[in-house]
């Protein structure tokens, strides 16, 4: 009878092991990460109630509107007197990437090899999600509410019925699509 356990225990291990179960102590792969009022950025595997962890990496006092996901890396921004982006690899741990002018992003989404967040006045893009170098555009006096990301194509839309488009994101390659009319709030792109 002893045979027999050694053998049933040693396949249960070899199916935990092979079947794809997380061993003990580990974090699952998939998570999801929520951002919010007071800088506050949680982190939990599947999203259910008493699995979200406080991982912001400070106390900090303006909000973060937008996260995106890309590249194996999230971006996360929000109103900033700060001058920052943060990013993570794993949603757990956060550094910043000091940028030139304060930020008022409401929107980010990436495409196209880049982050790329839309705002108050202001577009901020990514050189490459490598990169710790973010640029700022400031095409005029504009609140632009969220960013999408399809068919090779950025499009972003705000107050006023504005919509625009790029092919990257960058200085210079915007052009006004607006249909006008009241203010657009939200986009998405269905392939």
């Amino acid at each position: 009878m002893k045979k027999y356990i050694g053998i049933v225990a040693v396949f249960i291990m070899f199916s935990f092991l092979t079947l794809g179960c997380p061993t003990p102590g580990s974090e699952p792969e998939a998570h999801f990460v929520a951002v919010g009022e007071g800088g506050q950025i949680w982190w939990s595997p599947d999203g259910s109630a008493g699995s979200w962890r406080d991982v912001s990496p400070v106390e900090e006092l303006n909000p973060l509107y937008c996260i995106a996901y890309g590249d194996e890396q999230f971006a996360v921004a929000g109103t900033s007197i700060n001058n920052y982006v943060w990013k993570s690899t794993n949603g757990k741990s956060w550094n910043f990437i000091s940028l030139a002018e304060s930020i008022a992003a409401y929107g980010m989404c990436y495409g196209n090899d880049r982050f790329v967040g839309v705002g108050l006045n202001q577009i901020i893009w990514s050189i490459d999600p490598g990169s710790e170098i973010w640029n700022i555009v400031s095409p005029g006096h504009y609140v632009l509410y969220l960013v999408s990301y399809g068919n090779g194509r950025f499009v972003t839309v705000g107050d006023s019925g504005l919509a625009w488009w790029s092919p990257d994101g960058s200085t210079g390659s915007w052009t006004d699509s607006s249909p006008g009319g009241n203010s657009l709030l939200a986009v998405a792109y269905k392939p």
